[in-house]
């Protein structure tokens, strides 16, 4: 069976806002989704203009997707155009972790506002307040597959 498409994968979900990756990590148990507490909640880019930082965030996406198991992650994306558009720091974000992991899919902001009015898409006890929308990334994405 395709591991993206397992449902006993852990999946880590992610938001970029920013500078920064935000990380939610869950796993499918029955009906409900777990959260995975991990060390790595958050992970900056310092510098996207300079070599040395890109290399350390793609090696330490890479050692936390090892540390943890990860089978997908799950990013949620973001306008390209008008007021909600991201900046180019964020999408280069995604493209490092798409680099340090091959199984990474995205998830619209539509889909998980629509998701989060539902009773899977609510969010419990565990993750912090500014993990709650990577923490809908990666649950969505068990629910759907």
């Amino acid at each position: 069976m395709d591991e993206v498409n397992d449902i006993k994968a852990i999946v880590c979900g992610v938001e970029v806002k920013g500078n920064e990756a935000i990380f939610a990590v869950v796993k499918r148990n029955g009906e409900t989704v777990d959260f995975i507490e991990t060390k790595l909640k958050k992970l900056a880019l310092k510098n996207h203009l300079e070599y040395n930082f890109l290399i350390d965030f793609i090696e330490t996406v890479k050692s936390f997707v090892n540390e943890e198991k990860i089978d997908v992650i799950v990013i949620k994306s973001r306008a390209l155009r008008g007021l909600a558009a991201g900046s180019g720091v964020t999408y280069k974000i995604d493209t490092l972790i798409q680099l340090a992991h091959k199984k990474v899919v995205f998830c619209s902001q539509q889909t998980l506002a629509k998701f989060a009015k539902t009773n899977q898409g609510s969010v419990p006890e565990g993750p912090l307040k500014y993990q709650h929308e990577a923490f809908r990334a990666g649950a969505h994405f068990l629910t759907k597959n």
